[in-house]
């Protein structure tokens, strides 16, 4: 069953928002690039009517290199999201809050594993940033579908979560942002398939919080794009 604070916001809740998204992308291919770039932007702003008040702004910017006729490439993506409570406003509810974890977003934990939660139930964050680095190699690969576009990878990421509480102090003291920083690195697989980009890695967890879930070890997954 569902832990108290995830009872606690159960009922009828009515939310209106307007939303509005932009993105450049100049990736050679969404789900194996190899040379681009790619930059999105969201804003979601709720309130004009229902319980739901607030503004979200969420960015994610990727830059891929070809490593001269190396054939590696490197690749690096960083994404940030925050949630600010309008006036008159209450908490965000669990359902609008940013929920991190798993290959698409912190690689080497659960899917929704990262931050506090109320027994199985993630409690999701007002802010959130990560950032991926890695260094991939193409690889030959054949199968039912023909030759499928594969690399090998050799990757590192960080990411942190909190309430916009305690994201004050850290803005004041940036040396507190290391206290809280999740790290992990990893090697693997990924294959472009018609249906997505497939991910087979090895994760190690470097640092975590006590609250967060790890995937240590092999961990699959299944995205619409690099990411």
């Amino acid at each position: 069953s569902s832990g108290a604070k995830i009872r606690e916001q159960c009922g009828h809740s009515f939310k209106s928002a307007v939303t509005a998204a932009s993105a450049i992308d100049l990736r050679d291919n969404p789900l194996s690039p190899n040379s681009g770039l790619y930059c999105s932007v969201k804003a979601e702003l709720a309130g004009l009517l229902g319980d739901a008040r607030h503004f979200l702004h969420e960015y994610e910017g990727q830059l891929h290199l070809p490593l001269g006729r190396t054939g590696l490439v490197f690749s690096s993506c960083a994404k940030m999201g925050m949630i600010n409570r309008l006036p008159r406003s209450g908490p965000v509810h669990v359902i609008d809050r940013f929920i991190v974890g798993g290959p698409a977003s912190m690689r080497g934990f659960r899917s929704r594993g990262v931050g506090e939660h109320d027994g199985s139930d993630p409690l999701g964050s007002e802010f959130y940033s990560t950032a991926f680095m890695g260094i991939a190699i193409p690889i030959g690969l054949s199968g039912l579908l023909g030759k499928v576009l594969a690399k090998a990878h050799v990757w590192g990421m960080v990411g942190d979560v909190s309430s916009l509480e305690s994201l004050t102090p850290k803005v004041l003291s940036p040396t507190s942002w290391f206290e809280s920083t999740r790290a992990s690195v990893g090697v693997g697989v990924t294959a472009a398939l018609p249906i997505g980009r497939l991910e087979l890695n090895w994760c190690h967890v470097l640092r975590s919080s006590g609250s967060d879930r790890e995937k240590n070890g092999v961990q699959i997954g299944l995205t619409q794009s690099f990411s």
